[in-house]
């Protein structure tokens, strides 16, 4: 919720004495322990004044917001603008598959429609997220690697899974902005992922496409009784991921392009991805040993156990 008071600045005010004075009132209303501090801000300009109030707390909003009223009056009086922005810190706690997108009037759209549940405090919230085909294809193409056919066993519910993956944190994200940019669940419970986003998310980066095709080629036809043979000789469960994860290293194809150093650590490219490359890596991981060939898995019973 946004507070602005448009007057021009006739004394000086200092960050210190603003914060003072807003931590101040807030502990005389009993409500100083909804305050997160790392996010909120107190900037002093020329021009006047601005305040970021980020809570804990989503259900304290209007009562900060009342407060801060009272403040902005008194400031209003001695000549100092003040703009204010007051928010909340949201977690998103779940991410689920809804169906086809619909338009306003109910016509279906190129897209599939995600519901995620947010929780701030004692405020709860549902909002919705639009995933366009073309996103979905560009996920699919980067899982895919050198080899383009490889998502195409990947069963619709584990693709859904690593939508729900993509959703969360394109939504962590935009919680995570802060200032003129922060976005408001409440007032804007819709958001749409497009290509461009998608992309923004698991972006082009060599080093996801490298261990993307290790993965890959290690449950291929001709290299995974043989992979899994050297995991089971070692006593490494297929389905732990980090203890698989050094084993890839002999998979990597090389050197990404002129200039760059050759690689030969999985673990080591794995710690420089992002946090989502690494999330959609595991689900991806996860699945593959799900849809791993049968006769494999019937024959190294134990390591897919």
């Amino acid at each position: 919720m946004r507070l602005v008071v448009s007057l021009f600045r006739a004394m000086n005010i200092t960050e210190s004495q603003i914060q003072k004075t807003v931590e101040q009132r807030l502990n005389d209303a009993g409500m100083f322990a909804a305050l997160n501090g790392e996010f909120s801000q107190f900037l002093s300009f020329p021009e006047g004044a601005f305040v970021e109030i980020v809570l804990n707390d989503a259900g304290r909003i209007s009562d900060v917001e009342e407060i801060l009223r009272g403040y902005k009056e008194e400031l209003l009086r001695e000549g100092i603008e003040l703009d204010a922005i007051i928010r909340a810190v949201w977690k998103v706690t779940a991410v689920n598959f809804v169906g086809l997108a619909r338009s306003a009037e109910g016509g279906l759209l190129s897209a599939a429609e995600f519901e995620a549940f947010l929780i701030a405090g004692r405020k709860q919230c549902r909002v919705t997220v639009n995933v366009s085909v073309a996103a979905e294809e560009l996920l699919q193409r980067q899982l895919a690697g050198r080899n383009s056919r490889s998502t195409s066993r990947l069963p619709w519910d584990a693709r859904k899974e690593l939508l729900c993956t993509a959703v969360k944190k394109f939504l962590e994200i935009q919680l995570h902005n802060g200032g003129e940019s922060y976005w408001d669940p409440i007032r804007h419970p819709h958001l749409d992922i497009n290509e461009a986003a998608m992309l923004f998310l698991v972006g082009q980066s060599a080093t996801f496409r490298e261990l993307i095709d290790a993965i890959n080629s290690a449950f291929s036809a001709p290299i995974l009784t043989n992979f899994s043979r050297s995991l089971e000789t070692e006593d490494i469960r297929i389905r732990n991921f980090d203890q698989v994860l050094p084993h890839l290293s002999s998979l990597l194809a090389g050197p990404f392009a002129r200039g760059q150093n050759f690689s030969t650590s999985a673990p080591e490219m794995f710690s420089r991805l992002r946090e989502i490359e690494q999330q959609l890596m595991r689900q991806y991981y996860a699945q593959k040993v799900e849809i791993a060939d049968p006769a494999v898995k019937n024959e190294f019973k134990r390591l897919f156990a």
